[in-house]
């Protein structure tokens, strides 16, 4: 074979991955559902040299959709903004970093992202609806309910707008608004179980505890696979002393999720109303090792303690609580007890006066107090403090008792 020939022949060779890299089949894959075949698509359009400004622009914005279905959220805001480089006014690259950046936590770039599209296109509901989603997470209810209310005024029939607001009056306490505004977005999309679900917590916090089941129950239906329908409905449960069902629920909510805390916090507290305090510390345990700084697990953990009578450890979780939260006087108060029943009444006495030194109208820790002060044989006080603490809390029956036992009345 002629040289010449050779040589034209690996010529056409190497040129033939370059002219597919314009193909419509390269850019299918670049925008297609299969992430893998669209980053290495979209890889390969950047990479050649060849394509115009609006494409490479438009295979950057369609590549860092790629990686942020990955969760590479880094190189997807790499990508985003390499195409603003290229396109200043792009409001897709705007609209989807600001998602990469709320996927992240930084909610401050999100907004700044979300702020410059509504600045190029004052019509872009999404943007307010992401914008919102930012706010909510910085704890700006106001300002992301203004948002929402927005989006909604520009796409009335967009469920998203409804169950977003709806979260937003939720973490303002507005469950009235909050259950409004889950209904309508059950009315534009009946099968949506984040709107269910949204509606469950605002009932619950209304204890409206038979509607907050019905919800959570639907929404378990339409994706049986979220672990947070269990967990709402399991609390609902548990408020109605319902404790089986409840344990049940949180039970499956930990085998979908075996890292939801919060689970094994609330099995925790319903093992413990039911009296199974080994199963309770268990899961306290597992809660706190998930959650070393949180003194409710402690907390909880110390008052099991106190029941089994293993006072040490009892004192030992309510001491750990009182580093975390100075000014927990219900922790002083259960490590009074532990002191108390221990023997060691001086110690006991201390707590308990610090207990009501932080919270003065503590009816337990009058409580609490006037027993030592009755142990110690100081009647007048004793006696002093069982009627404050029944000032206050007129059916506490443990401090009737004690005023019954020094032969007085309330």
């Amino acid at each position: 074979m002629p040289g010449g020939l050779l040589t034209g022949l690996v010529l056409v060779l190497l040129a033939t991955p370059a002219l597919a890299l314009t193909s419509d089949e390269t850019w299918a894959r670049c925008k297609g559902d299969d992430v893998e075949a669209a980053i290495s698509a979209c890889t390969r359009l950047i990479q050649s040299g060849q394509a115009s400004t609006a494409d490479l622009t438009a295979a950057l914005v369609d590549r860092g959709i790629a990686y942020a279905q990955k969760r590479l959220y880094d190189e997807a805001i790499d990508d985003y903004t390499r195409a603003m480089t290229l396109a200043p006014d792009h409001t897709a690259a705007y609209v989807d970093r600001a998602k990469a950046y709320r996927a992240k936590g930084l909610y401050d770039q999100a907004i700044a992202d979300d702020t410059k599209v509504l600045a190029l296109d004052p019509q872009h509901a999404s943007a307010y609806v992401g914008r919102g989603i930012a706010y909510r997470h910085k704890a700006l209810y106001d300002q992301a309910i203004a948002d929402y209310t927005k989006a909604i005024a520009l796409t009335p029939d967009d469920s998203t707008a409804y169950v977003d607001r709806g979260g937003a009056y939720t973490y303002k306490g507005l469950y009235d608004q909050a259950i409004a505004d889950y209904s309508k977005a059950i009315d534009l999309k009946p099968d949506d179980p984040a709107a269910y679900g949204g509606r469950a917590i605002a009932y619950a916090h209304k204890a409206l505890y038979d509607q907050a089941i019905a919800d959570d129950t639907k929404a378990i239906a339409l994706k049986p696979e979220d672990s947070s329908a269990y967990v709402t409905r399991a609390i609902a449960y548990r408020r109605k002393g319902l404790y089986d069902q409840a344990i049940e629920d949180y039970t499956k909510a930990l085998a979908l999720k075996p890292d939801t805390s919060e689970a094994y916090v609330d099995r925790g507290v319903a093992y413990s109303y039911k009296g199974l305090n080994d199963l309770a510390i268990a899961d306290f345990t597992n809660a706190a090792a998930a959650r070393p700084d949180d003194a409710t697990v402690y907390y909880d953990r110390a008052v099991v303690y106190l029941r089994k009578q293993l006072y040490e450890k009892a004192i030992a979780d309510d001491a750990r609580v009182i580093a975390l939260q100075p000014d927990n006087a219900k922790a002083y108060n259960n490590r009074a007890w532990a002191y108390l029943l221990m023997g060691d009444d001086a110690r006991a006495l201390s707590d308990a006066n610090k207990a009501l030194e932080l919270t003065p109208e503590y009816a337990n820790g009058l409580e609490t107090r006037a027993e030592i002060r009755e142990k110690l044989g100081r009647r007048e006080e004793a006696i002093a403090d069982y009627r404050a603490a029944l000032t206050l809390q007129p059916d506490l029956k443990s401090a009737s008792d004690g005023l019954a036992r020094l032969g007085v009345a309330p």
